[in-house]
């Protein structure tokens, strides 16, 4: 098993992590189940671009925001302080989603290479 990347399966959920570069991941998410608490440490130098493939998630975030997307939709957000802690809620009990994830710090170097 490459160590760059790892899946993890649970009640019918799945989600598989695939590292693309240092500090450049990849993630896919399925999803079966109303509810999930997502608590994670804080990165202030890490964002996420999410993208909906089928389903719905809502997400209520520790500081009061929500975010709602459905098939189709993007979302980008920083992983900073609390505010990375939230509650997802699928009103389908069914999502399906691309994460594509970037620690700026770890990926500086090879971001460099990659544009000049």
């Amino acid at each position: 098993m490459n160590p760059h990347n790892h899946a993890v399966s649970h009640a019918g959920n799945s989600m598989s992590r695939h590292t693309v570069f240092d500090g450049i991941d990849l993630m896919f998410l399925d999803v079966k189940q109303e509810t999930i608490q997502f608590y994670a440490k804080s990165h202030t130098k890490t964002f996420a671009i999410n993208h909906c493939e089928e389903g719905r998630i809502e997400c209520k975030f520790t500081s009061g925001d929500y975010l709602y997307m459905g098939p189709g939709d993007m979302s980008i957000g920083w992983h900073i302080h609390a505010d990375y802690q939230h509650e997802n809620y699928f009103p389908t009990k069914l999502f399906k989603g691309i994460v594509f994830l970037v620690d700026v710090e770890k990926a500086q170097p090879i971001l460099d290479t990659l544009v000049t």
